[in-house]
């Protein structure tokens, strides 16, 4: 690097030239525009790279019921949603539950129930809906329907309860969907 000296102190050159065009445009009047950079924290080591958004759904279904479940009876049993990365949501997830009967039987409403408890005091049933093709569908989030904010460290477990009212060998998928950006 090239250095000059100014009244006895050693300035890098480029420092010199920057100084004299600033100056050049102050004098002259004629300032379109400056840009700051920094500040800058220099660190021995690289800083490490944020974990990418990572929602993680976990449920305790299949240990609590298993593959077998007796007509009529309550089961209670847990869903987890956990964000395992350093970085907050891209959006707002809700959860959606599509429930299907193996042996090509039409679901009907009444056949299932679903409920959820959010205060540890009050269950609330969850809407499912019957589609033309046979399955029940809802969707499971906040009231407002803007989904959870699942942030950097998001863990939060919702106790749900499932009843069958119905002979039947039963499928249940739950999705995630980001139903907005942050903004």
């Amino acid at each position: 690097m090239k250095t000059v000296k100014i009244f006895g102190k050693t300035i890098p050159l480029f420092a010199v030239i920057a100084i004299a065009v600033v100056a050049s445009v102050i004098a002259a009047g004629t300032l379109w525009a400056t840009i700051q950079f920094g500040p800058t924290t220099v660190t021995e080591e690289p800083l490490p790279e944020p974990t990418p958004f990572n929602p993680i759904l976990t449920s305790t279904y299949d240990e609590v019921i298993g593959s077998a479940a007796t007509l009529g009876t309550t089961y209670t049993f847990a869903t987890t949603l956990t964000n395992t990365g350093d970085l907050g949501s891209v959006g707002h997830l809700n959860y959606y539950f599509t429930i299907t009967d193996a042996s090509d039987d039409e679901i009907i409403l009444g056949d299932i129930l679903v409920a959820y408890n959010i205060d540890d005091t009050t269950w609330h049933p969850l809407i499912l809906v019957q589609e033309t093709d046979g399955t029940l569908t809802g969707i499971f989030g906040p009231p407002d329907g803007l989904g959870f904010p699942v942030e950097a460290d998001y863990d939060h477990t919702t106790a749900m309860t499932v009843t069958f009212n119905e002979l039947g060998e039963y499928t249940a998928i739950l999705t995630l969907e980001d139903v907005r950006p942050l903004e």
